[in-house]
């Protein structure tokens, strides 16, 4: 339903999900996901928080904070927020892109940023035509 735009039942369904078993971190994070895409980042951020206090290693709920910090400005707490995704994930794509794109774009650390990007490319299913312009880029930059 999430996917498909039907955000109303979507929602509906993970709030009974909650509250039919608490604990369960899933329901809570599609919960902060409907929230940042109706424009409630503080209703958002505060999903989020719920799920790291059930599962400090959620990789999707760091990544989603580190993203609203980034936009907020906070780049030093989303490059924090993206590495603990990442020690609890390594291969989770999401934090490895925005990590690469906060260090390249954000801090000008290229050269931490070009691997980053070469190993997102590389575990990606379909490697990012875009992607491969953006690492051509740094590279010549560096």
């Amino acid at each position: 339903m999430l996917r498909g735009g039907d955000t109303d039942n979507a929602r509906n369904l993970f709030e009974q999900i909650h509250q039919a078993d608490p604990e369960r971190t899933g329901p809570l994070a599609n919960l902060g996901i409907i929230a940042l895409q109706e424009g409630n980042p503080e209703a958002a951020e505060g999903y989020f928080q719920q799920v790291l206090e059930r599962d400090p290693q959620h990789s999707a709920a760091l990544t989603h904070l580190g993203v609203m910090a980034r936009e907020q400005g906070e780049f030093e707490h989303a490059e924090t927020l993206y590495r603990q995704a990442l020690e609890a994930d390594p291969n989770h794509l999401p934090a490895m892109l925005n990590l690469a794109i906060l260090l390249d774009i954000y801090l000008g650390r290229l050269e931490e940023a070009l691997p980053l990007y070469e190993q997102y490319q590389s575990l990606a299913e379909e490697p990012n035509p875009r992607l491969k312009d953006w690492i051509f880029d740094v590279r010549n930059r560096l």
